[in-house]
C-alpha cells in the first residue's frame, strides 16, 4: 500500500504529529460499522454475542482476543495488551503508532479497510522462571478473581507461573497464563517452547506412562481416573500445541485423550505427529458429547467404564514387585452384584451395601436413591470413613481437610489424619466419585457434593493459629517486653519495651477478639537488605504476607484474608495522602470481601495486625501528626533467634491477653520524640521553630515577612502553606483571633505539641 508506506517516511510522519487528528471521531465512524470491518481486518475470528473474538492480534484462530462490537473495546487475554476503540486496536494489529495508524484510517471506507502491513513485533517478555519463586493470587484487573489456578512447576518442583481460570460476569470462560518478569508478576505467556503442565510429576515417575489432555482441568481429572499414568497438558488451548516443548515426553508411552471437537482432535492428532517414532495411542470416544472430555468422564465415571476401558490400554506394569495398583481397567470392569437398596448392578460388596442400606436416605417411589443434597449429607455423616473429613478453619476462612486419597473407589484408603490443607476441586471429584462407587449414589454431581461438604464443614469450626498456640506452654520466662531490643538490635528503653509488649499482645488480642481495636503500627527502619521481611516472616510464618496492593484498592482488603501479620513495605515512598489513607486502613474493625465459595460478600472481624517497613528514617510526610505509628530503628536483626523463641513468644502474649494486659499505652512524651524525628521536615521548618520559640501568637504575614523574608510581592500558596505546615508540625493551631473589625487569623501554641 503506498499511502501505508508514505505514512511511516520520517517527513511525513512529522507534518502527521503537527497535524490536528479527531480520534473520537475516526473510532466512532470505524465502530459504526465493526462488525464488517473486523470481518475484514480478522477472517479467523467469530462473533459471540456483542464481541468478536479471535485467537490474537495476529488474527490466528482462537478466542483469546475479544472486541465490543458496539465501544470497540478490546482485550487480549493471552498477551495483556488491550485498548480502548478500533483505532487502537489497528495501531497494535499493524506495530503502528496511534498517529499513524488514525492517518491511515482517517477517510478509508470501512466496507474495504487499509490491507493489514506487516505487524512489528514487540520484544518478547524476559520471562524469569528462578528457582523458589513465590506464587501469586493472579488477579486480574479486568476479570476479577480467578476461580481456579494451576500451578506449572519444572522438574525440580519450582514454580514457573500459573495459568488462572475466570468467569466475569459475561459467563465466558477465560483461561489467562500469569508469568514473572523483572517487574514482577503479570499476565502474560512464556517464551517458546512452553513448558508442560506436570513436568514435575514427570520427573518423579520416570518409567511411567503418560495421559496428554487438553486443558489443565482435564489433567488433574485423568489423574485422578488413571494413577498409574501421569497426566499432563500445555498452556494455550488446541491452537497453541505447536509452541510447547514436548522434549520431556521422549521414551515415555503416551496415551493422546482429545477434546472430542474438531480443534482437540486436530490438535492431539499433530502431536501425534510431533511424537513420531514413540508409542502413541490416540483415543477418540466415538459416542461422546462434542466438547466432551477427561473432566467430564470422571464427573460420571461408571456411566462411561465400558467406553474408558476400550480406549486406554492397562499400563505396563512396573518393574519390580507388583502392579502399580488400579488403573483404569479396575474402574472399568468391577464385579457386578446385586444392591438390596434398589435392585440394580453395582461395585459395592454386600457387606457394605447392607449397611448402607440402613441410612435414612431419600429415595424414589422404586425405591432408589435419589441423587441429592441430602443424601449426599447423610453419607458424609453416617459413614465412619468419612468422620472429620472437612472442617471450617475460622481464621483462613476457609474449607481444610485432613483426607489423602489415593484411590477414590476403595473406601479402605480414605485415610483421615494427614496434615491440614485446603480443599479443593479434585477432592470434590474424589469424594463424587467414591459416593457413585461405595455409597452407590450412582449420579451425583460433584455441584452437589460440593455442597454438601461446605454444610458438613461449617458444622465444624476450628481456628488454625489458636490452635497452633494451644500446644505451646509458656514457660513463665518474660521475653515479650524485650523483643525488639534483643532480636532487632534496637535501643534497649521505656519506649522500645512499650511498642515490643503492644506489638505482641495486639497480635494476640487480634487473634482471640477478631475485631477488636488496633490502632496503631510498628514500622520498622533499616537498611536495605536488613532482613526485615524475613524477621517479620520468621514471627508469623505460615499466616504473613507483603501486601503490595494499592492502599486505595479494593485488592487490598481481600489480601488480608488468613493472614496473621501484613508487611506495608516502602513507607517512605507514600505521598501524604497515602500515609493519611494508611492510617484511615489499619484503624478499621472489619474488612468486607466474599469467602471462597461464597456467593456474596460480607464484613469480616479484623484478625491480622499491620507492619510498616522503609529503608530511610524520614519517611513521614503528613504534618497532622504520626500518633498512629511506632517507629523502630533497627541495628541488628537475629532472624534464627526469633524463630527459636516463636513459640513461646506467642504463648506468653496469650497469656498477656488473657490477663487483660493492655495495648496501646506508651510513654507519652518519648513516643513524640520518636515520631516526631521521622517527619521529613521543610526547609524552613528550622528557622521558623526558632522565630516562634518566644512568641504565644503569631500570624503568617509575620513568618513570611519577618522570618523567612520573602517580599509580598512573590508571596504565594505554596509559601502560605510550608509556613503551616511547619507550625502545624512545631504544635500551634491556626484559628480566629479578636472581634468585629480587629479580628483576623493567627497561630497560636497548643496545650501540647502535635505528636
Amino acid at each position: 500500500m503506498v499511502r501505508a508506506q508514505l505514512l511511516r517516511s520520517p517527513p511525513l510522519r512529522q507534518a502527521i504529529g503537527r497535524c490536528v487528528i479527531d480520534f473520537k471521531a475516526i473510532a466512532a465512524r470505524l465502530a459504526a460499522d465493526a462488525p464488517s470491518l473486523l470481518r475484514a481486518w480478522f477472517p479467523n475470528g467469530k462473533r459471540h454475542g456483542r464481541e468478536w473474538v479471535v485467537g490474537s492480534l495476529k488474527g490466528e484462530v482462537g478466542d483469546s482476543l475479544s472486541i465490543n462490537l458496539d465501544t470497540g473495546l478490546w482485550a487480549d487475554f493471552a498477551s495483556g495488551e488491550s485498548g480502548r476503540d478500533l483505532v487502537a486496536l489497528y495501531a497494535a494489529a499493524h506495530g503502528l503508532s496511534q498517529v499513524a495508524a488514525a492517518a491511515e484510517l482517517d477517510g478509508a471506507p470501512t466496507s474495504t479497510p487499509p490491507s493489514p502491513t506487516s505487524r512489528r513485533e514487540k520484544p518478547a517478555r524476559a520471562v524469569l522462571m528462578p528457582a523458589g519463586l513465590p506464587s501469586h493470587h493472579c488477579r486480574h484487573r479486568s476479570l476479577g478473581d480467578p476461580i481456579k489456578i494451576w500451578d506449572y512447576r519444572d522438574a525440580a518442583g519450582d514454580l514457573l507461573g500459573h495459568v488462572a481460570r475466570y468467569e466475569p460476569t459475561d459467563g465466558r470462560k477465560q483461561y489467562v497464563p500469569w508469568t514473572a518478569t523483572d517487574n514482577g508478576w503479570g499476565a502474560g505467556q512464556w517464551p517458546e517452547p512452553r513448558p508442560l503442565y506436570g513436568l514435575d510429576k514427570l520427573a518423579a515417575r520416570p518409567s511411567a506412562p503418560v495421559i496428554v489432555t487438553e486443558g489443565e482441568k482435564a489433567a488433574d481429572a485423568a489423574q485422578i481416573i488413571a494413577p498409574d499414568y501421569v497426566a499432563v497438558t500445555w498452556p494455550g488451548g488446541a491452537q497453541a500445541w505447536a509452541k510447547a516443548d514436548w522434549s520431556p515426553l521422549r521414551g515415555r508411552d503416551v496415551t493422546l485423550w482429545p477434546d472430542a471437537d474438531e480443534p482437540g482432535i486436530a490438535a492431539m492428532t499433530s502431536i501425534a505427529g510431533q511424537l513420531e517414532g514413540m508409542p502413541v495411542i490416540l483415543v477418540t470416544p466415538a459416542d461422546a458429547p462434542k466438547g466432551w472430555d477427561a473432566y467430564d468422564a470422571a464427573d460420571d465415571l461408571l456411566s462411561w467404564r465400558d467406553v474408558l476401558a476400550k480406549m486406554m490400554p492397562p499400563p505396563p506394569a512396573p518393574k519390580g514387585n507388583g502392579s502399580g495398583g488400579a488403573h483404569i481397567e479396575d474402574f472399568a470392569t468391577p464385579l457386578a452384584m446385586e444392591n438390596p437398596a434398589d435392585g440394580m448392578p453395582s461395585v459395592i460388596p454386600p457387606d457394605v451395601a447392607g449397611a448402607i442400606s440402613m441410612w435414612p436416605f431419600d429415595r424414589n417411589g422404586t425405591g432408589q436413591y435419589l441423587d441429592n443434597l441430602n443424601n449426599a449429607t447423610i453419607a458424609l455423616e453416617m459413614d465412619e470413613t468419612l468422620r472429620g473429613l472437612v472442617w471450617w478453619d475460622e481464621f483462613l476462612q476457609r474449607v481444610l481437610t485432613g483426607a489423602s486419597v489415593a484411590d477414590p473407589s476403595d473406601s479402605a484408603n480414605f485415610t483421615i489424619g494427614n496434615a491440614p490443607r485446603e480443599w479443593s476441586d479434585v477432592d470434590d471429584i474424589n469424594l463424587t466419585l467414591y459416593m457413585q462407587r461405595t455409597i452407590g449414589l450412582r449420579k451425583i454431581t460433584t455441584e452437589t457434593v460440593h455442597h454438601a461438604v461446605l454444610r458438613i464443614a461449617h458444622e465444624r469450626h476450628k481456628h488454625c493459629v489458636r490452635d497452633w498456640i494451644a500446644t505451646t506452654e509458656w514457660d513463665g520466662v518474660a521475653r515479650v517486653g524485650m523483643f525488639f531490643p534483643d532480636h532487632f538490635g534496637c535501643d534497649d528503653n521505656d519506649y522500645t519495651r512499650a511498642a515490643s509488649h503492644n506489638f505482641w499482645v495486639s497480635i494476640a488480642a487480634r487473634i482471640y477478639r477478631p475485631g477488636c481495636k488496633v490502632d496503631n503500627m510498628i514500622v520498622l527502619e533499616g537498611e536495605q537488605g536488613d532482613r526485615k521481611s524475613m524477621a517479620l516472616r520468621a514471627v508469623a510464618r505460615p499466616w504473613f504476607t507483603e501486601q503490595h496492593e494499592a492502599v486505595t484498592g479494593r485488592g487490598f482488603f481481600e489480601v488480608l484474608q488468613g493472614k496473621l501479620l501484613v508487611e506495608i513495605g516502602e513507607m517512605d515512598a507514600f505521598s501524604r495522602g497515602d500515609v493519611t489513607r494508611v492510617k484511615q486502613v489499619i484503624t478499621n474493625e472489619d474488612d468486607r470481601y466474599r469467602e471462597p465459595y461464597a456467593r456474596a460478600a460480607k464484613d469480616h472481624p479484623r484478625q491480622c495486625v499491620f507492619v510498616g517497613t522503609t529503608n530511610k528514617d524520614d519517611w513521614h510526610r503528613d504534618e497532622t501528626g504520626a500518633r498512629r505509628f511506632w517507629p523502630i530503628r533497627c541495628l541488628g536483626i537475629d532472624v534464627d533467634a526469633i524463630a527459636q523463641s516463636r513459640a513461646q513468644l506467642f504463648a506468653e502474649a496469650a497469656a498477656l491477653y488473657k490477663s487483660d494486659a493492655k495495648w496501646w499505652v506508651m510513654p507519652e512524651a518519648e513516643t513524640r520524640d520518636e515520631q516526631s524525628q521521622r517527619f521529613d521536615h521543610d526547609v524552613w521548618h528550622a528557622k521558623i521553630a526558632k522565630y516562634v520559640d518566644t512568641k504565644a501568637e503569631v500570624t503568617t504575614d509575620d513568618i513570611l515577612t519577618d522570618c523567612i523574608k520573602v517580599p509580598v510581592a512573590q508571596w504565594s500558596a505554596v509559601h502560605k502553606r510550608s509556613v503551616a505546615s511547619a507550625m502545624r508540625v512545631l504544635g500551634w493551631k491556626h484559628s480566629r483571633v479578636g472581634t468585629g473589625d480587629d479580628a483576623r487569623r493567627a497561630w497560636r501554641r497548643k496545650v501540647a505539641p502535635s505528636s
